[in-house]
């Protein structure tokens, strides 16, 4: 589900700061990466900012309060809901959030790994505030939830030519051909090559691996950054191999 574990806790060696923003079921995979942080990293800190409608449909309330309780001197939880009383921290908002980062976050906020997972609109929020506050596109990651809705118009990769791809997973190897229009994903499938994936739309990163020789065109991406490409993170559900053949670290 989240291509988090894999890329997000290596981030572990040279950040150990983390803002989590989550809205409704968006914390179901926000919920599983702080407890991997909490318990295999003693010296990071974590700000958790929780909005929900009431305080019933808060998922893993009290689990979040157990970890808080546990964590106390590293991890802070700020639940919002909607239908409390106080308006001024009801719901998150672009006014709201810098103030609880002003207010939580430990340090100097750029130093700061932040990571939102909710409803398209309020990912869309959090990321513009903290665009707003100076905060770097290399320091904001999402987790899209709503996946289901595909990209009505499949683009074209400039290269629609076969090419060979070698597959590297621990200590076996795997070779297939992929070429337009089957991605790199569905071109593993056609060869009993079972590879994580999730949305097969570009935005879950469930699918993403390394590619360490060639090149990898992408119709559509919205978790990778330009950090991540250029070490040579793709996703295959969307890629394409380009101008020769590849080979791939799962």
């Amino acid at each position: 589900m989240l291509q988090d574990c894999s890329l997000y806790l290596q981030t572990l060696k040279i950040i150990n700061r983390f803002s989590f923003f989550a809205a409704g079921i968006g914390i179901t995979p926000i919920y599983s990466l702080l407890k991997t942080i909490l318990y295999t990293s003693v010296h990071t800190h974590i700000v958790l900012v929780y909005s929900n409608r009431n305080r019933n449909e808060t998922v893993f309330y009290n689990e979040l309060i157990e970890l808080a309780e546990k964590f106390k001197n590293r991890f802070i939880v700020e639940f919002l809901i909607s239908s409390d009383f106080d308006l001024s921290k009801a719901r998150l908002n672009k006014e709201l959030l810098p103030e609880l980062v002003k207010q939580y976050a430990v340090g100097n906020a750029a130093d700061n790994l932040f990571y939102t997972c909710g409803p398209y609109s309020y990912m869309r929020m959090v990321v513009l505030a903290l665009e707003e506050m100076g905060i770097a596109a290399d320091s904001i990651r999402k987790e899209n939830f709503n996946t289901e809705l595909k990209p009505i118009i499949k683009a074209i990769p400039p290269d629609i030519a076969s090419h060979k791809v070698v597959l590297r997973s621990q200590e076996k190897e795997y070779k297939f051909i992929s070429q337009y229009p089957d991605t790199i994903l569905q071109a593993a499938r056609k060869n009993g090559i079972n590879l994580p994936y999730s949305c097969e739309t570009g935005r879950c990163g469930s699918c993403a691996v390394r590619c360490t020789n060639g090149k990898v065109w992408m119709s559509n991406n919205e978790v990778l950054t330009d950090a991540d490409i250029a070490n040579g993170n793709i996703l295959t559900c969307v890629g394409y191999p380009i101008q020769g053949d590849i080979i791939i670290l799962l």
